[in-house]
């Protein structure tokens, strides 16, 4: 069955176009029904999502399929970021979701900032700080940019001098912040690192714990790649409890999304 609603607004108005085309009432964008990225078959992405979801390397990958491995590369780009759309249901509305996802295309690079030497840069000069939302099991995260990354980072040096607690605002959003290997857990007032380790029934705890580990061996990896391994982070998370079949179907959907 072709797809009726926009995969870029999510508007039912769509009318037929030339060349088998579908195109959107509202954006007027234009996709193919039932195409699937990179021209690959959706047989192809099958073969493909398999080992992925058991965390095989790129080049296992290309050996398992006979597909090259520049192309598993690219496809596995895409599949974090369809990953990275995937906001759970009772987290919608409250939190930031990166726009380079909504666009179809990863943006290379993150805008460039000015240091207080007046000298333009691209990035931070420090660790990458996570801010992390949590309800009913399930969780979202974002990667901070300057100058809200600079200040958490502020509150928790000053948290770091005076017993690892810190006075937070009263409108941050945030459930924890995960930076330098360490998670802290905020609420209204305050943030303080959450050393519990035998918290085996947090939700929150285990996610946080479970993104530092994760993360942490990917210390090379370049920063404008961050959000995409930060996306694939979130949705296993999310997805822990479903069986692999269930988790193929799901993200075949969302490639037809895409």
């Amino acid at each position: 069955m072709a797809l009726r609603t926009c995969p870029r607004c999510s508007n039912d108005r769509v009318y037929d176009v030339r060349r088998g085309k579908c195109r959107c009432a509202r954006c007027k964008y234009e996709w193919i029904p039932n195409r699937l990225p990179l021209h690959l078959k959706e047989q192809e992405w099958r073969h493909l999502l398999r080992p992925f979801l058991e965390e095989k390397s790129g080049k296992v990958i290309s050996d398992e399929t006979g597909i090259h491995r520049q192309r598993i590369l690219r496809a596995l780009t895409v599949l974090r970021m369809v990953m990275g759309r995937d906001v759970p249901q009772v987290l919608e509305g409250k939190v930031k979701v990166d726009a380079r996802y909504s666009t179809g295309k990863a943006s290379r690079r993150f805008p460039a900032s000015t240091d207080p030497a007046g000298k333009h840069r691209t990035g931070t000069a420090h660790p990458p700080i996570y801010g992390i939302w949590y309800s009913q099991g399930k969780v979202w995260a974002s990667l901070m940019r300057e100058p809200e990354a600079n200040h958490f980072l502020s509150l928790l040096q000053e948290g770091a001098a005076s017993d690892d607690r810190a006075a937070v605002d009263a409108d941050s959003d945030y459930s924890g912040i995960a930076y330098n290997g360490r998670f802290y857990r905020m609420n209204n007032t305050t943030i303080t690192e959450d050393r519990n380790a035998y918290a085996t029934d947090d939700g929150l705890y285990n996610f946080g714990n479970y993104l530092t580990k994760r993360l942490a061996p990917r210390r090379g990896l370049r920063r404008d790649r961050l959000p995409l391994y930060l996306a694939e982070c979130v949705w296993r998370f999310n997805h822990r409890d479903a069986p692999v079949p269930r988790q193929e179907e799901k993200l075949l959907d969302l490639l037809h999304r895409y």
